[in-house]
């Protein structure tokens, strides 16, 4: 598909050995992939968030870690991605959600 880099699964696969998650067999990526939180935007846009965190359930707080928001607006995909330990991604998912769940198309009226 045009304008979504790649796809989902290429995206999550390259998030994932960007903090050096183990590659997972297809079924647990797909797991992994279904499971995500997905809600609406205030704009009305869908929004499916990939954290990262729930895979790195042995990993050391300081441990590379990062969550992803994919935005379907009406013409392309935005990706809003959060990157820090481990402790900081966790400690600001809610602020995360926030921002993205706040995001609307701009206004016409000026």
């Amino acid at each position: 598909i045009m304008g979504d880099a790649g796809g989902l699964v290429p995206n999550v696969i390259r998030w994932m050995k960007q903090i050096n998650i183990a590659t997972l067999s297809d079924q647990e990526l797909s797991d992994f992939i279904n499971r995500q939180e997905k809600f609406s935007t205030n704009g009305e846009w869908e929004v499916a968030v990939f954290d990262f965190t729930q895979l790195q359930k042995n990993s050391s707080p300081a441990a590379e870690s990062l969550i992803v928001a994919v935005i379907e607006t009406q013409h392309s995909k935005l990706f809003i991605k959060m990157t820090g330990s481990m402790e900081a991604v966790m400690g600001n998912i809610k602020q995360f959600r926030e921002l993205v769940h706040s995001i609307r198309p701009e206004s016409s009226n000026g």
